[in-house]
């Protein structure tokens, strides 16, 4: 029971939750800003897979009395080095000339002993061509000396060195940490984006008198909760249809490397963008009925967008090093957990008892602040007219 003495039910907070949906929803604002994020998304995996990022083949012209055996050494060796290659016969030394200017090849090769080049020499092809050369060389010294082909070859392969690895690197370690990065600004950017729509109805309501319209027939704490849950769901299917898109995309068209992430570990960001959500909304929400306006409403949310900024450029900064001590405290602490832990999912994998610890700390603070921030809602939200401070929205509720 409250003060008003009806007792506390979940069907204001459904009502509210399913008005804030289906309005914003309905929103041009609303369907523009996602159809232009899904565009954004679209365009940024299409465009890699249209644009033809394979090294283009070189075309080597073999001009003069070439040994027979180079056009296949040339090749041999342009597939260790990586190049990709395509030999073609030269009739005589001015013709492949007139060749290379017109750009028919990359380089011309004259009787095995001489390169030419148009205009500047391509560092990696001139050092293919000088491998083949040599190992055609070897060959033939090999041939006059008497020695068969199995003693040739004995001469021609490297000592065998065995290597190891102290401790070995992710073979994907950069690509995590170019999706952990691009994960983050997302997470940023979603977060602080519905937390900001919850910010404006709260202070469009206070300042237009509805609240006092609301109030007549719910809780404050009510209303709030029905503000967060309605536009977190919201946010929420924006965010998976977005994702979604992204990976099917990436999946039919693999337009560039992509690191494995599960489906546990998608899910898992899902998570940490409802607890994030929920921690930063609700404090956006409770500040926001500190306003009297719109306009001085990033006056008092400004703490809030602070403790945001700096859980982001913590995680940010600790990327690269997610087994620190440091990493480990951002990603359990409820202010900085929602960026940093997904951070450090994407990167390198996480035992599962700090990821679950972690989303149990982060509910505590998530209870705490929806404590905290129902109780200054509640005392600020009917105070119109002036900007209220913390003290008094705390003393006004009277509990």
């Amino acid at each position: 029971m409250n003060r008003s003495g009806r007792p506390a039910s979940w069907g204001g907070v459904v009502l509210v939750a399913r008005r804030e949906f289906r309005e914003r929803f309905r929103s041009r604002a609303f369907q523009v800003a996602t159809a232009i994020t899904l565009v954004v998304v679209a365009a940024a995996v299409v465009v890699p897979a249209l644009v033809d990022t394979t090294p283009k083949t070189r075309p080597v012209g073999l001009a003069g009395s070439s040994p027979v055996a180079l056009s296949a050494a040339i090749e041999a060796q342009a597939r260790a080095a990586d190049v990709a290659v395509r030999i073609v016969p030269i009739g005589d030394e001015p013709t492949g000339e007139n060749a290379l200017r017109r750009g028919d090849i990359a380089v011309l090769v004259i009787d095995g002993r001489r390169m030419v080049w148009h205009r500047s020499v391509e560092a990696r092809l001139a050092a293919v061509v000088r491998s083949a050369a040599a190992v055609v060389a070897l060959r033939d010294d090999a041939a006059r000396l008497g020695l068969t082909a199995a003693q040739t070859e004995a001469l021609l392969s490297p000592a065998p060195l065995d290597s190891r690895t102290l401790d070995p690197e992710d073979p994907h370690r950069r690509e995590r940490e170019g999706a952990a990065a691009v994960t983050l600004a997302l997470l940023l950017m979603a977060i602080s984006l519905n937390g900001a729509m919850v910010l404006t109805g709260v202070v469009e309501e206070k300042s237009g008198r509805v609240v006092e319209v609301l109030l007549a027939h719910l809780r404050p704490w009510e209303l709030l909760a029905g503000k967060v849950a309605g536009i977190g769901l919201l946010g929420l299917t924006q965010v998976t249809s977005i994702g979604a898109t992204a990976v099917v995309l990436l999946a039919v068209l693999h337009p560039f490397d992509v690191p494995p992430i599960g489906i546990a570990t998608f899910g898992l960001l899902l998570v940490w963008f409802i607890l994030g959500y929920a921690i930063f909304s609700v404090a956006y929400g409770a500040l926001g009925a500190l306003a009297p306006r719109p306009e001085d409403a990033q006056n008092t949310t400004g703490p809030v967008t602070l403790c945001l900024v700096v859980a982001y450029f913590a995680a940010f900064t600790l990327a690269g090093h997610p087994d620190t001590l440091a990493a480990k405290f951002v990603s359990l602490f409820p202010l900085t957990a929602p960026l940093a832990m997904p951070e450090r999912l994407v990167v390198g994998a996480v035992p599962w008892w700090e990821t679950g610890l972690a989303i149990t700390l982060t509910l505590a603070g998530v209870y705490g602040i929806l404590r905290l921030g129902g109780r200054i809602y509640a005392g600020a939200v009917l105070r119109t007219g002036r900007t209220v401070n913390l003290v008094e929205a705390w003393r006004a509720t009277g509990l």
